[in-house]
């Protein structure tokens, strides 16, 4: 029983934990601090968000072209040398590429 008690706290504080992460990565994108996971999945909050509004004022077009700059963006990042930052912006960019796509 205090293993399955364990287990629940641990449970609670992970979630708590990534919840917090999410709230700060919404904030603030700092690619060094936030793991892979979290800053992809602020990238799609904002991208619903973004995508939302654009489709209730029309203006899809002026979406693409937000899209298309941060994928710019994305691809000029200097990250060689830095495996963990590659395979973060790596991922981003292919996120990135299949919003772009929808």
């Amino acid at each position: 029983e205090a293993v399955e008690v364990w287990l629940a706290d641990l449970a609670a504080n992970m979630v708590q934990s990534l919840s917090g992460m999410l709230v700060r990565c919404l904030a603030e994108k700092d690619y060094e601090a936030f793991p892979s996971q979290i800053l992809s999945l602020a990238d799609q909050v904002h991208f619903s968000q973004k995508a939302e509004a654009a489709i209730s004022r029309g203006t899809l077009p002026d979406l693409l072209d937000e899209l298309q700059g941060q994928l710019q963006e994305y691809t000029s990042v200097d990250v060689e040398g830095m495996r963990v930052m590659q395979l973060k912006v790596q991922s981003l960019v292919m996120d990135l590429i299949h919003s772009i796509d929808v």
